[in-house]
């Protein structure tokens, strides 16, 4: 039987949400921003390959008077896919009852699941000195699905 590729893109996949949190609006000029919201792109994975395909995000934040003496907080929600931080699944664009589970990490060995500090996961902290950090991602090996663009949203919080 001959493996056929499965397109497995996450372009453009985390959506960010990137305004500030209600209590910074209600400061005015005081908080942060992403600076460059982007997606992550898996690429091509091939139906029942072994092997995970690995990826990573830059955030970079952009932060304004008081808030650049403070740590910022960036939390991720669970994706529009599945509902669940624990459990997140790119979903096929032409077969919808199609997904591939992927998993987004805040540490380069991803054991730690990016998300809102419940359930065991964590968000990134940016202290004031360091305003850049990443979210990696993995799409496991072993899953089948049907040759297609696969695509999930993740909303993500900036505190303050």
């Amino acid at each position: 039987m001959k493996s056929r590729p499965t397109s497995a893109a996450l372009a453009a996949a985390l959506t960010i949400f990137a305004s500030m949190a209600a209590e910074a609006q209600l400061r005015g000029p005081n908080g942060c921003r992403i600076g460059n919201p982007e997606g992550i792109a898996f690429g091509p994975y091939t139906d029942g390959q072994t092997t995970p395909v690995l990826s990573a995000l830059s955030i970079v934040l952009s932060c304004k008077g008081s808030a650049i003496y403070v740590d910022a907080v960036v939390m991720g929600g669970p994706g529009e896919n599945s509902g669940d931080m624990l459990d997140r699944r790119l979903r096929a664009k032409k077969n919808p009852d199609a997904y591939l589970r992927y998993q987004l990490y805040v540490d380069s060995a991803r054991t730690r699941v990016f998300g809102d500090g419940t359930r065991g996961t964590e968000g990134l902290v940016f202290p004031p000195q360091q305003r850049t950090q990443h979210i990696y991602a993995e799409l496991p090996g072993g899953q089948s699905g049907p040759e297609d663009d696969y695509s999930d949203t993740v909303v993500i919080t900036v505190m303050p």
